[in-house]
Protein backbone atom coordinates (compact mmCIF):
# COMPACT_ATOMS: atom_id res chain seq x y z
CA UNK A 1 0.00 0.00 0.00
CA UNK A 2 1.15 3.94 -0.50
CA UNK A 3 0.57 3.92 3.14
CA UNK A 4 1.11 2.32 6.05
CA UNK A 5 -2.29 2.56 7.66
CA UNK A 6 -2.41 1.51 11.93
CA UNK A 7 -3.92 -1.83 11.20
CA UNK A 8 -3.58 -3.07 15.11
CA UNK A 9 -7.12 -4.15 14.99
CA UNK A 10 -8.29 -5.54 18.23
CA UNK A 11 -9.83 -9.17 18.50
CA UNK A 12 -13.70 -9.04 19.93
CA UNK A 13 -15.66 -11.64 21.37
CA UNK A 14 -19.18 -12.49 20.52
CA UNK A 15 -21.94 -13.28 22.97
CA UNK A 16 -24.77 -15.71 22.27
CA UNK A 17 -26.67 -12.06 21.25
CA UNK A 18 -24.12 -11.25 17.98
CA UNK A 19 -23.30 -8.20 20.02
CA UNK A 20 -19.92 -7.23 21.31
CA UNK A 21 -18.37 -8.87 23.87
CA UNK A 22 -15.63 -8.38 26.03
CA UNK A 23 -13.06 -9.68 28.53
CA UNK A 24 -15.02 -12.10 31.19
CA UNK A 25 -14.36 -12.22 35.36
CA UNK A 26 -15.64 -15.56 35.03
CA UNK A 27 -18.69 -17.26 33.23
CA UNK A 28 -20.23 -17.36 36.35
CA UNK A 29 -20.34 -13.25 36.75
CA UNK A 30 -22.57 -11.69 34.46
CA UNK A 31 -22.96 -8.65 36.01
CA UNK A 32 -20.82 -6.81 39.25
CA UNK A 33 -23.42 -7.81 41.30
CA UNK A 34 -23.10 -11.72 40.99
CA UNK A 35 -19.42 -10.60 41.39
CA UNK A 36 -19.89 -9.15 44.65
CA UNK A 37 -22.68 -11.22 46.15
CA UNK A 38 -20.36 -14.66 45.04
CA UNK A 39 -17.07 -12.70 46.84
CA UNK A 40 -19.54 -12.02 50.04
CA UNK A 41 -20.31 -15.96 49.93
CA UNK A 42 -16.75 -17.48 49.67
CA UNK A 43 -14.91 -14.74 51.81
CA UNK A 44 -17.61 -12.69 53.64
CA UNK A 45 -14.76 -12.29 56.31
CA UNK A 46 -12.58 -10.08 54.41
CA UNK A 47 -12.24 -6.62 54.72
CA UNK A 48 -13.45 -4.62 51.46
CA UNK A 49 -14.02 -0.90 51.75
CA UNK A 50 -12.75 1.96 54.28
CA UNK A 51 -13.35 5.23 55.22
CA UNK A 52 -9.92 6.91 56.86
CA UNK A 53 -10.61 10.18 58.54
CA UNK A 54 -8.95 13.07 59.00
CA UNK A 55 -8.05 12.21 62.29
CA UNK A 56 -6.60 8.62 61.11
CA UNK A 57 -9.78 6.63 62.46
CA UNK A 58 -10.74 4.10 59.95
CA UNK A 59 -14.16 2.31 59.56
CA UNK A 60 -14.22 -0.80 57.66
CA UNK A 61 -16.98 -2.90 56.25
CA UNK A 62 -15.87 -6.55 55.20
CA UNK A 63 -17.46 -8.10 51.85
CA UNK A 64 -20.27 -9.73 53.77
CA UNK A 65 -21.28 -6.14 55.70
CA UNK A 66 -20.76 -4.77 52.21
CA UNK A 67 -23.27 -6.91 50.70
CA UNK A 68 -26.07 -6.62 53.58
CA UNK A 69 -26.31 -2.92 53.30
CA UNK A 70 -26.35 -2.91 49.66
CA UNK A 71 -29.14 -5.64 50.39
CA UNK A 72 -30.71 -3.57 52.99
CA UNK A 73 -30.83 -0.60 50.30
CA UNK A 74 -31.95 -2.63 47.69
CA UNK A 75 -34.69 -3.60 49.58
CA UNK A 76 -36.29 -0.34 50.79
CA UNK A 77 -35.90 0.73 46.90
CA UNK A 78 -37.39 -2.29 45.96
CA UNK A 79 -40.74 -1.38 48.61
CA UNK A 80 -40.52 2.09 47.60
CA UNK A 81 -41.39 1.06 43.59
CA UNK A 82 -38.06 2.23 42.40
CA UNK A 83 -36.60 -0.89 40.13
CA UNK A 84 -35.89 0.44 36.68
CA UNK A 85 -36.41 3.83 38.08
CA UNK A 86 -32.91 6.38 37.81
CA UNK A 87 -32.30 7.42 41.39
CA UNK A 88 -30.06 10.80 42.13
CA UNK A 89 -27.37 9.94 44.31
CA UNK A 90 -26.74 13.58 46.45
CA UNK A 91 -24.04 11.60 49.32
CA UNK A 92 -20.26 12.58 49.78
CA UNK A 93 -17.94 10.23 49.05
CA UNK A 94 -17.95 8.06 52.24
CA UNK A 95 -19.33 4.41 52.83
CA UNK A 96 -22.85 5.29 52.94
CA UNK A 97 -22.58 6.74 49.26
CA UNK A 98 -20.59 3.06 48.25
CA UNK A 99 -23.70 1.22 50.20
CA UNK A 100 -26.57 3.48 47.99
CA UNK A 101 -24.68 2.89 44.76
CA UNK A 102 -24.59 -1.10 45.17
CA UNK A 103 -28.22 -0.72 46.64
CA UNK A 104 -29.31 0.91 43.16
CA UNK A 105 -27.38 -1.97 40.95
CA UNK A 106 -28.32 -5.08 43.64
CA UNK A 107 -32.64 -3.32 43.25
CA UNK A 108 -32.47 -3.16 38.87
CA UNK A 109 -32.77 0.42 39.87
CA UNK A 110 -30.58 3.15 37.90
CA UNK A 111 -28.18 5.25 39.70
CA UNK A 112 -26.88 8.81 39.21
CA UNK A 113 -24.32 9.99 41.27
CA UNK A 114 -24.08 13.73 41.71
CA UNK A 115 -21.44 15.59 43.58
CA UNK A 116 -23.71 16.79 46.56
CA UNK A 117 -21.02 20.05 47.59
CA UNK A 118 -22.22 23.41 48.60
CA UNK A 119 -20.58 25.99 46.16
CA UNK A 120 -22.54 27.39 43.65
CA UNK A 121 -21.39 26.14 40.69
CA UNK A 122 -21.29 22.81 42.75
CA UNK A 123 -25.24 23.22 42.87
CA UNK A 124 -25.43 24.49 39.48
CA UNK A 125 -24.01 21.32 37.69
CA UNK A 126 -26.16 19.07 39.98
CA UNK A 127 -29.51 20.81 39.45
CA UNK A 128 -28.38 20.79 35.81
CA UNK A 129 -27.78 17.04 35.97
CA UNK A 130 -31.79 16.51 38.20
CA UNK A 131 -32.78 18.35 34.75
CA UNK A 132 -31.36 15.76 32.36
CA UNK A 133 -31.51 12.52 34.68
CA UNK A 134 -35.51 13.31 36.05
CA UNK A 135 -34.89 10.72 38.62
CA UNK A 136 -38.13 9.39 40.52
CA UNK A 137 -35.86 9.65 43.77
CA UNK A 138 -33.11 11.45 45.33
CA UNK A 139 -30.78 10.26 48.10
CA UNK A 140 -29.55 12.87 50.46
CA UNK A 141 -29.13 13.86 53.33
CA UNK A 142 -30.79 16.50 55.44
CA UNK A 143 -28.46 19.33 54.73
CA UNK A 144 -28.03 18.54 51.18
CA UNK A 145 -31.78 18.45 50.89
CA UNK A 146 -32.72 21.76 51.97
CA UNK A 147 -29.63 23.64 49.74
CA UNK A 148 -31.57 21.49 46.77
CA UNK A 149 -34.67 22.19 47.04
CA UNK A 150 -34.12 26.30 48.09
CA UNK A 151 -32.43 25.94 44.87
CA UNK A 152 -35.32 23.56 42.46
CA UNK A 153 -38.24 25.65 43.77
CA UNK A 154 -41.41 23.65 43.27
CA UNK A 155 -40.10 21.86 40.21
CA UNK A 156 -39.34 18.41 41.96
CA UNK A 157 -42.22 18.40 44.33
CA UNK A 158 -43.19 15.17 42.95
CA UNK A 159 -39.78 13.24 43.51
CA UNK A 160 -39.10 11.25 46.48
CA UNK A 161 -36.75 11.81 48.71
CA UNK A 162 -34.96 9.18 50.56
CA UNK A 163 -32.08 9.75 53.72
CA UNK A 164 -29.51 7.38 54.69
CA UNK A 165 -30.87 6.69 58.23
CA UNK A 166 -34.12 5.77 56.47
CA UNK A 167 -32.47 2.60 55.63
CA UNK A 168 -31.97 0.25 58.30
CA UNK A 169 -29.26 -2.89 58.11
CA UNK A 170 -32.01 -5.42 59.42
CA UNK A 171 -33.92 -4.43 56.28
CA UNK A 172 -31.41 -6.64 54.09
CA UNK A 173 -33.33 -9.57 55.18
CA UNK A 174 -36.19 -8.72 52.97
CA UNK A 175 -34.40 -8.11 49.54
CA UNK A 176 -35.37 -10.53 46.88
CA UNK A 177 -33.20 -10.58 44.08
CA UNK A 178 -34.31 -8.90 40.95
CA UNK A 179 -33.30 -10.97 37.24
CA UNK A 180 -30.82 -8.65 35.77
CA UNK A 181 -30.13 -8.71 31.97
CA UNK A 182 -26.42 -7.47 31.80
CA UNK A 183 -27.56 -5.82 28.62
CA UNK A 184 -29.73 -3.14 30.97
CA UNK A 185 -28.72 0.09 32.09
CA UNK A 186 -26.97 -0.18 35.49
CA UNK A 187 -25.95 3.23 36.12
CA UNK A 188 -25.62 7.26 34.19
CA UNK A 189 -22.22 8.76 34.53
CA UNK A 190 -22.18 12.21 33.88
CA UNK A 191 -19.45 13.60 32.13
CA UNK A 192 -17.47 16.42 33.90
CA UNK A 193 -18.32 19.00 31.45
CA UNK A 194 -14.99 20.65 30.81
CA UNK A 195 -15.65 20.78 27.19
CA UNK A 196 -19.31 21.48 27.36
CA UNK A 197 -22.65 21.19 29.19
CA UNK A 198 -22.41 17.56 31.18
CA UNK A 199 -24.36 14.67 29.87
CA UNK A 200 -25.55 11.14 30.72
CA UNK A 201 -23.04 8.46 29.54
CA UNK A 202 -25.60 5.37 29.70
CA UNK A 203 -23.12 2.84 31.21
CA UNK A 204 -24.51 -0.78 30.93
CA UNK A 205 -24.16 -4.04 33.39
CA UNK A 206 -21.94 -5.70 30.42
CA UNK A 207 -19.75 -2.40 30.01
CA UNK A 208 -19.38 -2.21 33.22
CA UNK A 209 -18.44 -5.53 33.92
CA UNK A 210 -16.30 -5.73 30.76
CA UNK A 211 -14.44 -1.99 31.83
CA UNK A 212 -13.74 -3.26 35.34
CA UNK A 213 -11.80 -6.23 33.95
CA UNK A 214 -9.99 -4.72 31.79
CA UNK A 215 -9.06 -2.44 34.72
CA UNK A 216 -8.32 -5.10 36.35
CA UNK A 217 -5.59 -6.84 33.92
CA UNK A 218 -4.08 -3.46 33.73
CA UNK A 219 -3.68 -2.44 37.16
CA UNK A 220 -2.39 -5.64 38.06
CA UNK A 221 -5.69 -6.09 40.88
CA UNK A 222 -6.36 -9.27 43.13
CA UNK A 223 -6.83 -10.13 46.82
CA UNK A 224 -3.90 -8.93 47.93
CA UNK A 225 -4.74 -5.43 46.26
CA UNK A 226 -5.01 -2.24 48.90
CA UNK A 227 -6.21 0.80 47.20
CA UNK A 228 -5.94 4.07 48.57
CA UNK A 229 -8.24 6.70 47.03
CA UNK A 230 -9.12 10.38 47.38
CA UNK A 231 -11.07 10.56 44.23
CA UNK A 232 -14.64 11.57 44.39
CA UNK A 233 -17.00 9.12 44.04
CA UNK A 234 -19.31 10.50 41.77
CA UNK A 235 -16.87 10.80 38.71
CA UNK A 236 -15.95 7.45 36.93
CA UNK A 237 -12.13 7.52 37.52
CA UNK A 238 -12.98 7.31 41.40
CA UNK A 239 -16.02 5.37 41.12
CA UNK A 240 -14.71 2.89 38.34
CA UNK A 241 -11.04 2.64 38.56
CA UNK A 242 -11.17 3.39 42.34
CA UNK A 243 -13.69 1.61 43.78
CA UNK A 244 -15.28 -1.11 42.00
CA UNK A 245 -12.09 -2.27 40.17
CA UNK A 246 -10.66 -3.55 43.33
CA UNK A 247 -13.86 -4.61 44.67
CA UNK A 248 -14.41 -7.02 41.69
CA UNK A 249 -10.74 -8.65 42.01
CA UNK A 250 -11.32 -8.95 46.05
CA UNK A 251 -8.74 -6.46 47.28
CA UNK A 252 -9.75 -3.75 49.77
CA UNK A 253 -9.96 -0.04 48.87
CA UNK A 254 -9.51 2.82 51.64
CA UNK A 255 -11.46 6.20 51.17
CA UNK A 256 -10.76 9.56 52.16
CA UNK A 257 -11.75 13.23 51.15
CA UNK A 258 -10.39 14.92 48.32
CA UNK A 259 -10.78 17.97 50.53
CA UNK A 260 -8.08 16.27 52.84
CA UNK A 261 -5.35 15.58 49.91
CA UNK A 262 -6.26 19.22 48.49
CA UNK A 263 -5.32 20.90 51.64
CA UNK A 264 -2.78 19.23 52.65
CA UNK A 265 -1.37 16.81 49.99
CA UNK A 266 1.26 15.17 52.37
CA UNK A 267 -2.30 13.51 54.04
CA UNK A 268 -2.54 11.32 50.80
CA UNK A 269 1.74 9.82 50.60
CA UNK A 270 0.75 9.52 54.46
CA UNK A 271 -2.03 7.07 54.25
CA UNK A 272 -0.33 5.47 51.35
CA UNK A 273 2.34 5.15 53.42
CA UNK A 274 0.85 3.93 56.65
CA UNK A 275 -1.57 1.91 55.67
CA UNK A 276 0.87 -0.29 53.22
CA UNK A 277 -1.47 0.47 49.55
CA UNK A 278 -0.30 -0.71 46.51
CA UNK A 279 -2.51 0.50 44.12
CA UNK A 280 -3.33 4.61 43.87
CA UNK A 281 -3.14 7.82 41.78
CA UNK A 282 -5.28 10.50 40.52
CA UNK A 283 -4.83 13.65 37.62
CA UNK A 284 -1.15 14.29 36.48
CA UNK A 285 -1.72 17.73 38.72
CA UNK A 286 -1.96 15.54 42.01
CA UNK A 287 1.07 14.61 41.73
CA UNK A 288 2.27 18.30 40.75
CA UNK A 289 0.67 19.71 44.41
CA UNK A 290 2.93 16.81 46.41
CA UNK A 291 6.29 17.89 44.79
CA UNK A 292 5.23 21.69 45.19
CA UNK A 293 3.30 21.82 48.68
CA UNK A 294 5.10 18.50 50.21
CA UNK A 295 8.76 20.20 51.42
CA UNK A 296 11.76 18.03 51.28
CA UNK A 297 11.94 18.28 55.37
CA UNK A 298 8.31 16.56 55.56
CA UNK A 299 8.53 13.83 53.70
CA UNK A 300 11.52 12.14 56.16
CA UNK A 301 8.97 9.67 57.53
CA UNK A 302 7.37 8.30 54.51
CA UNK A 303 7.90 4.78 53.18
CA UNK A 304 5.96 4.42 49.53
CA UNK A 305 7.86 1.15 48.71
CA UNK A 306 4.49 -0.38 48.86
CA UNK A 307 3.32 1.26 46.15
CA UNK A 308 3.26 -0.43 43.07
CA UNK A 309 0.53 0.98 40.95
CA UNK A 310 0.40 4.86 41.02
CA UNK A 311 -2.00 5.65 38.11
CA UNK A 312 -1.99 8.85 36.24
CA UNK A 313 -5.28 10.17 33.71
CA UNK A 314 -7.74 12.16 33.71
CA UNK A 315 -5.89 15.04 31.85
CA UNK A 316 -2.87 15.29 30.01
CA UNK A 317 0.04 13.23 31.51
CA UNK A 318 3.23 15.60 31.48
CA UNK A 319 6.68 14.20 31.13
CA UNK A 320 8.20 16.84 33.63
CA UNK A 321 5.80 15.89 36.52
CA UNK A 322 6.25 12.37 36.31
CA UNK A 323 10.02 12.88 36.52
CA UNK A 324 9.79 15.27 39.08
CA UNK A 325 8.18 13.24 41.56
CA UNK A 326 10.56 10.57 40.94
CA UNK A 327 13.67 12.77 41.81
CA UNK A 328 11.68 14.19 45.18
CA UNK A 329 9.84 10.86 45.93
CA UNK A 330 12.65 8.20 44.91
CA UNK A 331 14.40 8.36 48.28
CA UNK A 332 11.36 7.10 50.28
CA UNK A 333 10.37 3.99 48.56
CA UNK A 334 8.83 5.77 45.45
CA UNK A 335 9.69 3.11 42.46
CA UNK A 336 9.61 4.66 38.94
CA UNK A 337 8.27 0.73 37.46
CA UNK A 338 5.18 1.53 39.23
CA UNK A 339 3.73 4.45 37.19
CA UNK A 340 0.71 3.29 34.60
CA UNK A 341 -0.18 6.31 32.63
CA UNK A 342 -3.56 5.83 31.46
CA UNK A 343 -6.16 6.93 29.03
CA UNK A 344 -9.88 7.00 28.77
CA UNK A 345 -13.27 8.54 29.11
CA UNK A 346 -16.75 8.89 30.33
CA UNK A 347 -18.07 7.87 26.96
CA UNK A 348 -16.16 4.60 27.09
CA UNK A 349 -17.23 3.82 30.44
CA UNK A 350 -14.28 5.07 32.09
CA UNK A 351 -10.22 3.09 30.72
CA UNK A 352 -9.52 2.42 27.06
CA UNK A 353 -5.84 2.28 27.26
CA UNK A 354 -2.78 1.79 30.32
CA UNK A 355 0.35 -0.43 31.49
CA UNK A 356 2.54 -0.83 33.82
CA UNK A 357 5.96 -1.53 32.75
CA UNK A 358 8.50 -3.33 34.17
CA UNK A 359 11.13 -0.44 33.15
CA UNK A 360 8.84 2.60 33.82
CA UNK A 361 6.84 4.79 31.62
CA UNK A 362 8.39 5.23 28.05
CA UNK A 363 8.84 8.98 27.45
CA UNK A 364 9.22 10.18 23.57
CA UNK A 365 10.20 13.56 21.75
CA UNK A 366 8.11 13.54 19.11
CA UNK A 367 8.59 16.86 17.99
CA UNK A 368 9.48 15.64 14.57
CA UNK A 369 6.02 14.56 14.25
CA UNK A 370 3.87 17.48 12.67
CA UNK A 371 0.64 18.99 15.22
CA UNK A 372 2.62 17.06 18.14
CA UNK A 373 3.41 20.32 20.02
CA UNK A 374 6.62 21.14 21.99
CA UNK A 375 6.68 18.49 25.34
CA UNK A 376 7.75 14.94 25.04
CA UNK A 377 4.52 13.04 25.10
CA UNK A 378 4.04 9.42 27.70
CA UNK A 379 2.98 6.35 26.29
CA UNK A 380 -0.60 5.08 27.12
CA UNK A 381 0.64 2.05 26.34
CA UNK A 382 -1.58 -0.79 24.10
CA UNK A 383 -5.71 -1.12 24.48
CA UNK A 384 -6.97 -4.10 25.23
CA UNK A 385 -7.84 -6.86 22.70
CA UNK A 386 -11.51 -6.39 23.89
CA UNK A 387 -11.78 -2.60 22.30
CA UNK A 388 -10.57 -1.45 18.63
CA UNK A 389 -8.66 2.03 18.42
CA UNK A 390 -8.17 3.59 15.30
CA UNK A 391 -6.86 7.14 14.48
CA UNK A 392 -8.79 9.07 12.41
CA UNK A 393 -8.93 12.19 10.21
CA UNK A 394 -11.85 13.82 11.70
CA UNK A 395 -12.88 15.50 8.77
CA UNK A 396 -12.91 12.71 6.11
CA UNK A 397 -13.02 9.55 8.87
CA UNK A 398 -9.93 8.33 6.90
CA UNK A 399 -7.73 6.09 8.95
CA UNK A 400 -4.09 7.81 9.57
CA UNK A 401 -1.07 6.67 9.03
CA UNK A 402 0.43 5.51 11.68
CA UNK A 403 3.16 8.13 13.77
CA UNK A 404 0.61 10.68 12.40
CA UNK A 405 -2.19 12.76 14.37
CA UNK A 406 -5.73 11.87 14.74
CA UNK A 407 -8.67 11.90 16.47
CA UNK A 408 -9.26 8.63 18.61
CA UNK A 409 -12.04 6.80 18.25
CA UNK A 410 -12.91 3.70 19.87
CA UNK A 411 -15.34 0.93 19.17
CA UNK A 412 -16.01 -2.27 21.68
CA UNK A 413 -18.43 -3.41 24.55
CA UNK A 414 -17.75 -0.58 26.48
CA UNK A 415 -18.49 2.34 24.38
CA UNK A 416 -22.27 0.87 23.71
CA UNK A 417 -24.27 2.62 25.30
CA UNK A 418 -24.79 6.54 24.00
CA UNK A 419 -26.19 9.30 25.84
CA UNK A 420 -29.32 9.28 28.29
CA UNK A 421 -32.11 10.38 26.34
CA UNK A 422 -30.20 12.92 23.59
CA UNK A 423 -30.55 10.26 20.42
CA UNK A 424 -28.98 13.36 18.32
CA UNK A 425 -25.85 13.77 20.34
CA UNK A 426 -25.57 10.07 20.70
CA UNK A 427 -25.62 9.68 16.93
CA UNK A 428 -23.07 11.93 16.15
CA UNK A 429 -20.68 10.90 19.17
CA UNK A 430 -21.05 7.10 19.36
CA UNK A 431 -22.21 6.54 15.25
CA UNK A 432 -19.01 7.40 13.91
CA UNK A 433 -17.82 5.08 10.67
CA UNK A 434 -14.95 4.96 8.86
CA UNK A 435 -14.70 5.75 5.61
CA UNK A 436 -15.54 3.38 3.07
CA UNK A 437 -15.83 0.49 5.92
CA UNK A 438 -18.48 -1.36 4.07
CA UNK A 439 -20.03 -3.17 7.39
CA UNK A 440 -20.76 0.11 8.93
CA UNK A 441 -18.97 -0.43 12.61
CA UNK A 442 -19.55 2.14 15.12
CA UNK A 443 -17.00 4.15 16.91
CA UNK A 444 -17.04 6.71 19.66
CA UNK A 445 -15.60 9.70 18.47
CA UNK A 446 -13.61 11.04 21.46
CA UNK A 447 -13.01 14.53 20.55
CA UNK A 448 -9.46 13.43 21.44
CA UNK A 449 -6.01 13.99 19.25
CA UNK A 450 -3.52 11.47 19.02
CA UNK A 451 -1.33 8.81 17.27
CA UNK A 452 -0.24 5.39 17.65
CA UNK A 453 3.15 4.80 16.72
CA UNK A 454 5.24 2.12 15.20
CA UNK A 455 5.02 0.16 18.57
CA UNK A 456 1.49 0.04 18.50
CA UNK A 457 1.68 2.14 21.65
CA UNK A 458 -0.92 5.30 21.99
CA UNK A 459 0.36 8.86 22.68
CA UNK A 460 -2.24 11.43 23.26
CA UNK A 461 -1.79 15.13 22.08
CA UNK A 462 -4.58 17.18 23.32
CA UNK A 463 -8.53 17.98 22.80
CA UNK A 464 -9.67 18.43 19.35
CA UNK A 465 -12.30 21.21 20.35
CA UNK A 466 -9.74 23.06 22.82
CA UNK A 467 -6.56 23.61 20.03
CA UNK A 468 -5.19 27.25 18.98
CA UNK A 469 -5.01 27.85 15.63
CA UNK A 470 -2.59 30.50 15.53
CA UNK A 471 -0.35 31.77 12.68
CA UNK A 472 -1.40 28.99 10.88
CA UNK A 473 -0.12 26.97 13.34
CA UNK A 474 -1.89 24.37 16.33
CA UNK A 475 -1.17 24.92 19.78
CA UNK A 476 -2.00 22.76 22.66
CA UNK A 477 -2.84 25.09 25.41
CA UNK A 478 -1.71 22.20 27.80
CA UNK A 479 1.82 22.99 26.27
CA UNK A 480 1.30 26.67 26.59
CA UNK A 481 0.25 25.69 30.34
CA UNK A 482 3.07 24.24 30.69
CA UNK A 483 5.64 26.61 29.84
CA UNK A 484 3.65 29.39 31.82
CA UNK A 485 3.88 27.80 35.21
CA UNK A 486 7.70 27.22 34.41
CA UNK A 487 8.55 30.73 35.27
CA UNK A 488 7.69 30.33 38.67
CA UNK A 489 8.38 27.52 41.05
CA UNK A 490 5.66 28.26 43.59
CA UNK A 491 3.27 27.69 40.01
CA UNK A 492 1.31 24.60 38.89
CA UNK A 493 0.15 23.84 35.67
CA UNK A 494 -3.08 23.36 37.52
CA UNK A 495 -3.21 27.20 38.01
CA UNK A 496 -3.22 27.73 34.31
CA UNK A 497 -5.67 27.65 31.48
CA UNK A 498 -4.76 29.10 27.84
CA UNK A 499 -7.34 29.63 25.17
CA UNK A 500 -7.83 31.27 21.42
CA UNK A 501 -9.58 34.24 21.12
CA UNK A 502 -10.78 35.75 17.32
CA UNK A 503 -7.69 37.48 16.15
CA UNK A 504 -5.98 39.59 13.03
CA UNK A 505 -4.10 36.75 11.75
CA UNK A 506 -5.96 33.42 13.27
CA UNK A 507 -6.18 32.80 16.79
CA UNK A 508 -4.46 34.40 19.55
CA UNK A 509 -3.64 33.37 22.95
CA UNK A 510 -4.90 34.65 26.31
CA UNK A 511 -3.52 32.57 29.57
CA UNK A 512 -5.25 32.99 33.00
CA UNK A 513 -2.96 32.35 35.81
CA UNK A 514 -4.62 32.02 39.39
CA UNK A 515 -2.47 32.76 42.48
CA UNK A 516 -2.49 34.84 45.94
CA UNK A 517 0.64 37.41 44.37
CA UNK A 518 0.44 41.01 45.29
CA UNK A 519 -0.51 43.45 42.15
CA UNK A 520 2.97 44.33 41.73
CA UNK A 521 4.18 40.58 41.72
CA UNK A 522 1.83 39.82 39.80
CA UNK A 523 2.09 42.59 37.07
CA UNK A 524 5.82 40.90 36.70
CA UNK A 525 4.60 37.64 36.82
CA UNK A 526 2.86 38.15 33.83
CA UNK A 527 5.52 39.60 31.77
CA UNK A 528 7.63 36.68 32.60
CA UNK A 529 4.57 34.73 31.61
CA UNK A 530 4.43 36.37 28.61
CA UNK A 531 8.44 36.55 27.35
CA UNK A 532 8.64 32.80 28.39
CA UNK A 533 5.84 32.09 25.85
CA UNK A 534 7.08 34.65 23.26
CA UNK A 535 10.51 32.51 23.25
CA UNK A 536 8.96 29.10 22.96
CA UNK A 537 6.24 29.31 20.73
CA UNK A 538 6.70 32.68 19.00
CA UNK A 539 3.60 33.34 18.75
CA UNK A 540 0.73 36.69 19.76
CA UNK A 541 -0.25 36.56 22.74
CA UNK A 542 -2.99 39.01 23.47
CA UNK A 543 -3.31 38.47 26.93
CA UNK A 544 -1.90 37.03 30.33
CA UNK A 545 -3.93 37.87 33.00
CA UNK A 546 -3.38 37.17 37.05
CA UNK A 547 -6.65 36.23 38.69
CA UNK A 548 -7.29 35.28 42.18
CA UNK A 549 -7.36 32.09 43.66
CA UNK A 550 -10.66 30.21 42.99
CA UNK A 551 -11.35 32.43 39.69
CA UNK A 552 -10.77 29.92 36.79
CA UNK A 553 -14.11 27.67 36.36
CA UNK A 554 -13.79 24.23 36.86
CA UNK A 555 -15.98 21.13 37.20
CA UNK A 556 -16.67 19.32 40.10
CA UNK A 557 -13.48 16.86 40.02
CA UNK A 558 -11.15 19.60 39.16
CA UNK A 559 -10.86 20.64 35.41
CA UNK A 560 -10.19 23.27 34.07
CA UNK A 561 -13.49 24.80 31.67
CA UNK A 562 -11.71 26.46 29.33
CA UNK A 563 -14.64 26.75 26.71
CA UNK A 564 -16.20 28.36 29.63
CA UNK A 565 -13.21 30.46 30.55
CA UNK A 566 -12.61 31.62 27.02
CA UNK A 567 -16.76 32.45 26.99
CA UNK A 568 -16.42 34.68 30.00
CA UNK A 569 -13.71 36.63 28.87
CA UNK A 570 -14.59 37.45 25.89
CA UNK A 571 -18.10 38.52 27.29
CA UNK A 572 -15.81 40.57 29.93
CA UNK A 573 -14.03 42.03 27.26
CA UNK A 574 -16.98 43.23 24.94
CA UNK A 575 -18.87 44.73 28.03
CA UNK A 576 -16.12 46.93 28.76
CA UNK A 577 -15.46 44.96 32.38
CA UNK A 578 -12.24 44.14 34.06
CA UNK A 579 -11.49 40.70 35.93
CA UNK A 580 -9.47 40.64 38.89
CA UNK A 581 -6.64 40.67 37.19
CA UNK A 582 -3.24 41.94 36.58
CA UNK A 583 -3.48 42.52 32.44
CA UNK A 584 -0.15 42.42 30.77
Amino acid sequence: MARRLHRLRAMTSLDTSGNIGGPRMGTEDATLVERLRRRAAQHGERPAVAFLEASGETEAWSYAMLDARARAWAAVLGERGLEGERVLLALPSRLDLVAAFWGCLYARAIAVPAYPAAPSRAIERLVSILRSARPAAIVADATCRARLTRALGSAFDETRWIDPSEVPLDAASAYRAPSIDARELAFLQYTSGSTGTPRGVAVTHRALRDNVAIIAEAFELDERTRGMIWLPLHHDMGLIGGLLAPLAAGGLTTLFPAGDFVQRPLRWLTAISRHGATVSGGPSFAYELCVRRIAPEARAGLDLRSWRVAFNAAEPVRAETIRAFEDAFAPHGFDRRAWLPCYGLAESTLFVAGRRSDTGPRIVDLAGVREVGTAPRVSMGRWHASQDVRIVDPETCEERPVGTVGEIWVHGSCAEGGYFDDPSATEATFGARLAGDAAGTRYLRTGDLGLVDEHGELFVTGRRKEMIIAQARNLYPSDLERVAASVDPALTTHQCVAFGVDGAMGEDVVLLVETSASALAADELAKKIRAALAEVFDVRVRAVEIVRLGAILRTTSGKAQRGACRARWVDAQAGGLHSEASHA
